[in-house]
């Protein structure tokens, strides 16, 4: 649903701009990618800063689910926290637009992808050509493509679910090549979302029911749209400090050339766009707004809130994916389903908060325990040197 599934992670980091690094729970899987400038309030959930550039704080575990202590802090982060809430709105509205007009996937990413090149344009500063933000908008149209399709033909929870899990992909691919850590923990978490695939998907050799070809299709083009999303994420990392409103031109800029392809190959006419009637095409126009306002309210979010609280807001996602589904479409998951969105959920998420924690809290903790030891060094210094006492000369008398 949202671009933001909570399943695959951003990272705009640098050590020169001291830019952060988001928690892999961050689903990037088309144009809403959160590039962050330095100063976010996540860069600070582990630890704080003081004068001397020394770090402290308390219990990093602490830090990373806690809002500052700071009141003007704390106020900035809660409103973070809202702006999320309302990017997660913003995004499920465009689902339920999505499955309920009778409209081409390719129309409505192109109608999103234009709406949102027309706005970039107007704010957007120069937009420099990097070959891996090419890559990275032709995987957005791709994986919005496929996810769209995913929620035409499964629950607006099942589709959601499985768009969500970015984060065990992200993981893999990074392990393979970045050398990222990879645990046995993270290991145990990618196997239990497997399990709630299957729960989901239930496949007919493991449960006594009828899965149709058009359903199986459905969930194949959801999972690949989450591994899409590891892809994003990969481009997003080789393009540091590139602003988000970048991503979105180069986004619409791909969809302007690839949508009418498809509706040329899967429908016979690349003009289709432009003989709808009005309605449609106020359809398309209110996905393309809702798309780009939720885009904007998730970037400025994503500065604000602490990380791990961000992490843990993308079940906002999933929550308001199964009200609508269940108010609108009147759809009734079973106990199956339930079972396996909670563990694709439950897993997806402490899996970014783990490898969040495991990388960023560690490298501060390291460098507050490397500060120490140069302290004590400069410390043990002082202490061996000789303490010279000032010589007094005796006073020189005069002789009349």
């Amino acid at each position: 649903m949202a671009s933001t599934s909570a399943t695959g992670a951003i990272e705009s980091s640098s050590k020169k701009s001291g830019n952060k690094r988001l928690p892999t729970s961050i689903t990037i899987v088309n144009e809403a990618t959160p590039l962050l400038t330095a100063g976010g309030a996540g860069a600070r959930g582990i630890a704080s800063s003081t004068s001397d550039g020394a770090i402290t704080g308390g219990d990093p575990d602490y830090r990373i689910l806690a809002l500052s202590t700071d009141p003007m802090q704390r106020r900035k982060e809660m409103a973070g926290l809202g702006f999320l809430v309302l990017s997660a709105l913003c995004f499920t509205v465009v689902s339920v637009l999505v499955k309920w007009v009778r409209l081409s996937v390719f129309e409505l990413v192109l109608a999103r992808g234009t709406v949102q090149l027309v706005l970039s344009l107007l704010v957007c500063v120069r937009p420099d050509f990097r070959r891996w933000i090419v890559f990275r908008a032709i995987t957005g149209v791709l994986g919005l493509v496929l996810f769209f399709y995913s929620l035409r033909h499964l629950d607006l929870l099942e589709a959601s679910v499985l768009l969500s899990l970015g984060p065990a992909f992200t993981a893999i691919v990074l392990s393979l090549l970045f050398d990222d850590p990879f645990s046995v923990s993270d290991m145990l978490r990618v196997f239990l979302c497997v399990v709630g695939v299957v729960l989901i998907a239930k496949p007919p050799p493991l449960f006594d029911c009828h899965s149709s070809e058009q359903r199986a299709f459905a969930i194949a083009y959801a999972l690949l749209g989450a591994m899409l999303s590891a892809a994003a994420y990969v481009a997003v990392r080789k393009s540091k400090n590139t602003h988000f409103i970048v991503h979105t031109v180069y986004f619409g800029v791909a969809s302007v050339v690839l949508c009418p392809l498809g509706l040329y190959l899967f429908h016979g006419d690349f003009l289709l766009f432009f003989e709808r009637p009005r309605q449609d095409w106020l359809h398309l126009a209110t996905v393309g707004m809702l798309s780009f306002v939720g885009q904007c309210l998730l970037n400025q979010g994503l500065r604000q809130a602490p990380v791990g609280l961000a992490t843990l807001f993308r079940v906002n996602d999933i929550f308001l994916a199964f009200i609508f589904g269940a108010l609108v479409f009147h759809e009734r998951p079973d106990m199956d389903t339930i079972l396996g969105s909670m563990l694709i959920v439950g897993m997806t998420t402490t899996l970014g908060i783990h490898r969040w924690h495991t990388t960023t809290a560690q490298a501060a903790m390291r460098k507050k325990a490397s500060r120490e030891r140069l302290h004590h060094h400069r410390q043990r210094q002082q202490q061996q040197q000789p303490q010279q006492q000032p010589q007094q000369t005796p006073a020189s008398s005069t002789t009349s």
